[in-house]
């Protein structure tokens, strides 16, 4: 019976996690590896005889509580790694989200004919699409970091509805002007 390292962080590559995490990681790693050397030696004592059954017995069931609780402790593990993934896919479909909604202000813009922008509305623009550009990068960072996804999409989308509502209130603001003016 031998341990192999299955718990090695290959997501360590793809995903931050906090030093505590990977403490308790380790911890989990050393354990395992400490029950399947107990399980040789009981299975030792078992093939050679001479070891009361009872005592057998007692120590396996010990053993077997050990593992099951090891076995939540990876389970809640990788829960903890769904959610990263399931973090990660919602952000992306976000970014695609605030992206069209982008377009869609531009081709909103355009349609309304207007004689000119105030240059804030530019700036408001480039800073919509700039945070856009830092979700992404941060996204596509290794490892990755969905606490500072997260912080970035909450400034790309502030500043996404910051661009929709100056957007509406032009376009309110000249159709206004256009009352007046008739």
């Amino acid at each position: 019976f031998k341990v192999k390292n299955f718990l090695f962080p290959l997501w360590k590559q793809i995903y931050h996690v906090s030093d505590k995490e990977l403490e308790a990681h380790s911890l989990a790693e050393n354990i395992l590896y400490q029950h399947a050397k107990r399980f040789e030696v009981l299975v030792a004592k078992y093939t050679q005889g001479g070891t009361a059954y009872s005592f057998l017995s007692k120590e396996l069931l010990e053993l077997k509580q050990d593992l099951e609780e090891c076995q939540r402790e990876q389970d809640l593990f990788q829960e903890k790694l769904a959610a990263f993934r399931k973090d990660e896919k919602e952000a992306r479909k976000k970014v695609r989200g605030l992206s069209r909604e982008i377009t869609e202000m531009i081709k909103f813009i355009t349609k309304s004919n207007l004689p000119g922008l105030p240059q804030s509305y530019h700036y408001l623009l480039d800073d919509a699409k700039e945070s856009i550009e830092n979700v992404s990068k941060k996204l596509e960072q290794k490892p990755l970091n969905m606490q500072k996804v997260q912080e970035h999409l909450e400034i790309a989308e502030l500043t996404i509805e910051k661009l929709t509502d100056t957007t509406k209130q032009i376009i309110d603001d000249v159709k206004l002007a256009e009352r007046v003016i008739q």
